[in-house]
């Protein structure tokens, strides 16, 4: 799968009556795609894929085919904290038109690295789609950490991971932990989306309001003199620091004055740089002497 690039707009699903309002959700469609959306995402978290029924999440993801008409891929949210119920949702998807799975980690159970592995090992290998990681500890009480990424990675089928972990420097963590160049990496939130695509990533957003473009104009600027050397920082807790420092410098009230900010800030990126690299060669030598 090739074209899991660009914005990415997890729907919702319309209701009326308490039914799936299929004309709102086919006119929604046809808007994002008018819009610009490079991607269909239904049956996500903000569109109540985890409580709908199984005939209301095949017609939800069939009205999208329907009206991406092959413009833009379908991802469709298949993920629960049943391994069964998941593949059954994947194929589900398949014979709907879905180009790939949304498939996140199962929730409540908080199963172990292996428990996960296992888990998305089967939907790959039965459901018959594509299958996206997707990360989403607030949500789930459990984090996908880097090493399992990377692990899960190499299984055929799985092809990306939506990141929402909200950890800025999460997405040059797993690229550190080794996954292939084509693993799509794809920034479940907003405000990471930006550092994403200065790593050489593509960016999936959660929502997409037309507020948000000045946030990551203004992490575009502040995170661009340091981004060939973030994988190798990621671990780092002084960079770490200052990267959070700049988004909460991006979140504050005073928004007309953004970008003055973080460019009177972003000289600073490489000095950071070097304090991190100094830190690190300290450790290894402290170790050493040990």
């Amino acid at each position: 799968m090739n074209r899991l690039r660009g914005s990415m707009v997890a729907l919702v699903t319309p209701f009326r009556d308490g039914t799936v309002d299929e004309a709102a959700l086919r006119a929604l469609a046809r808007w994002q795609i008018e819009s610009g959306t490079s991607g269909l995402v239904p049956c996500g978290t903000t569109g109540e894929g985890a409580t709908v029924s199984a005939d209301e999440h095949f017609r939800i993801v069939r009205a999208c085919v329907e009206e991406g008409r092959g413009r833009v891929p379908v991802i469709a949210g298949c993920g629960t904290n049943d391994t069964r119920k998941t593949i059954e949702n994947v194929q589900r998807a398949r014979e709907a038109g879905a180009d790939a799975a949304l498939v996140v980690t199962p929730y409540y159970n908080k199963p172990t690295p292996e428990g996960l592995f296992r888990h998305f090992e089967a939907v790959a290998r039965q459901g018959g789609l594509p299958v996206i990681l997707y990360n989403v500890p607030s949500r789930t009480s459990l984090d996908m950490l880097p090493d399992t990424v990377a692990r899960c990675a190499k299984v055929p089928g799985i092809v990306g991971i939506k990141e929402a972990s909200g950890n800025v420097v999460r997405i040059a963590e797993i690229q550190a932990a080794g996954v292939a160049p084509d693993f799509a990496l794809l920034a479940g939130d907003a405000l990471i989306a930006a550092l994403s695509v200065q790593l050489g990533r593509q960016s999936l957003q959660e929502s997409a309001f037309p507020g948000e473009a000045w946030e990551q104009e203004a992490l575009r600027l502040s995170v661009l003199p340091g981004q060939n050397h973030l994988p190798r920082f990621a671990g780092n807790h002084r960079f770490k620091s200052f990267l959070e420092f700049l988004i909460r410098e991006a979140m504050r009230d005073d928004r007309a004055d953004v970008e003055p900010r973080l460019e009177h800030h972003s000289h600073l990126v490489p000095r950071f740089i070097h304090l991190a690299a100094v830190d690190a060669f300290n450790r290894e030598h402290v170790e050493d002497d040990r």
